[in-house]
């Protein structure tokens, strides 16, 4: 056992969980040093690390270049569009992330990452629309807690530096720290200023003017991502308000197809893949967890109608379309930020580094792990101490080092490379036969 892992329980629990998550993500949002321990705990007890190579969609577009693969694999073009916010907008956000710092700061010492969590939700969801952010107040309001535990659950591997962490007993804790009574006034003041921006906010028109010009590029579907169902619902609302009625959606409440007379049809998550790829409706509306493992390569155009904090959703979205078998020589991404916000600094300062997902992000990744938590700490801080969290948090995106180590996309970028590779590789000391009596040994049971 590594020793970052031996000294520390509940670093081998959330490593050894990692590994056995379903879910890559998971792995990817693991700290460098814990990553590092659990890669080299893999590469102990694998039976198989000297005979397997994965090579990234990019290599494998350089095999297409050259020729040396007959393949269908497009390319990204990412197009970033940072929108000005609306003097209503602007105040929105204000009172959201005051109302935040007012409770964080008001809370206890033990209970005080607990409470910042579950406040960030409020952020979140705004950050994604405001009927989002309308839905849950009024809920909170109403003495519901099932979303906002709902959103913390789903958030929470979004923060991997531990700053801001809770489990269940934490988010009851954190519930009982907020007094809802001591909510109401300030819930009920925010109620107010959100309500006549919902269904009218800047990024909708933009997302309608998008659609339009992505079906005018020859793209006859489109894909549109979001974090919550809320805003998808608004989606389908603006959608058809502008006549356009070719619609599927996919959420945690399964899939749904709009049909004539303004029905909606619940459909299986296999029924929905397949009624898209059929070509039944123009435009799906997703939520991330929703989609996870759908894979759409027919499909060359997607909008990221919100941005997590966690950037490394956006590379998960992205990777439903760009498959091998992608059928369109380039994809076209859209992402929607809104003008003025610490998301959007620090998207800016990452389209600088990562050139926005126009690539794998790979040896980025430590980069991108530490986004989710910039974000949630600005967002907590005072009205007086905003602009420079903000600042830090860009600079934390610039000055963050890549992860060192073997890249194959440097590595293996020609023909002749790669039979340099394959002309030192030795025979493979171990047979299949051999590999199924060391299974039989570890585990009999299995084998």
């Amino acid at each position: 056992m590594p020793e970052a892992l031996r000294m520390s329980p509940l670093r081998k629990r959330k490593a050894l969980r990692a590994l056995n998550d379903t879910d890559s993500l998971s792995r990817r949002n693991l700290s460098i040093e814990i990553r590092q321990a659990t890669l080299a705990l893999a590469k102990r007890w694998t039976p198989v690390q000297g005979l397997i190579s994965r090579h990234s969609r990019n290599l494998l577009r350089s095999y297409k270049q050259q020729g040396s693969m007959d393949l269908a694999i497009g390319t990204r073009h990412v197009d970033d569009r940072f929108l000005e916010s609306t003097p209503q907008e602007r105040a929105l956000y204000d009172a959201v992330e005051d109302y935040i710092s007012t409770q964080y700061a008001q809370a206890s010492g033990q209970k005080k990452s607990a409470v910042g969590f579950v406040m960030t939700i409020y952020r979140r969801r705004l950050a994604s629309s405001v009927t989002a952010l309308v839905s849950t107040l009024e809920k909170r309001m109403a003495g519901q807690q099932q979303q906002l535990e709902e959103d913390a659950a789903a958030c929470e591997d979004d923060d991997i530096t531990g700053e801001l962490t809770l489990d269940l007993e934490g988010m009851q804790s954190a519930f009982q720290e907020v007094s809802l009574q001591g909510e109401l006034d300030t819930i009920g003041v925010l109620l107010d200023q959100a309500r006549p921006l919902a269904g009218h906010d800047s990024k909708g028109a933009e997302f309608l003017k998008a659609i339009e010009e992505l079906q005018s590029q020859g793209y006859k579907q489109v894909i549109v991502f979001s974090q919550y169902t809320d805003t998808v619902d608004a989606l389908k609302d603006l959608l058809i308000g502008a006549g356009r009625t070719s619609l599927m959606t996919f959420t945690g409440r399964g899939g749904e197809i709009l049909q004539r007379g303004g029905i909606w049809k619940v459909l299986n998550r296999e029924a929905t893949k397949r009624d898209y790829k059929q070509g039944k409706a123009e435009i799906l509306l997703c939520t991330d967890a929703a989609a996870e493992g759908l894979n759409f390569q027919f499909c060359g155009a997607l909008i990221n109608y919100d941005m997590p904090w966690n950037p490394m959703r956006v590379e998960q979205r992205i990777g439903r379309i760009d498959r091998i078998g992608q059928t369109h020589e380039q994809m076209q991404i859209i992402n929607l930020h809104l003008d003025g916000t610490v998301e959007a600094d620090v998207y800016r300062a990452l389209k600088i580094r990562i050139k926005s997902f126009e690539n794998i992000v790979g040896k980025l990744q430590p980069i991108l792990a530490k986004a989710s938590s910039s974000i949630a700490q600005a967002t907590l801080v005072s009205r007086e101490q905003r602009e420079k969290a903000r600042a830090s948090a860009v600079a934390s995106m610039e000055e963050a080092p890549e992860l060192k180590g073997l890249d194959l996309d440097d590595v293996l970028q020609d023909l002749d490379a790669i039979r340099d590779v394959v002309n030192i590789l030795q025979p493979s000391p171990l047979t299949l036969a051999d590999l199924e009596a060391i299974l039989r040994l570890a585990s009999p049971e299995v084998v």
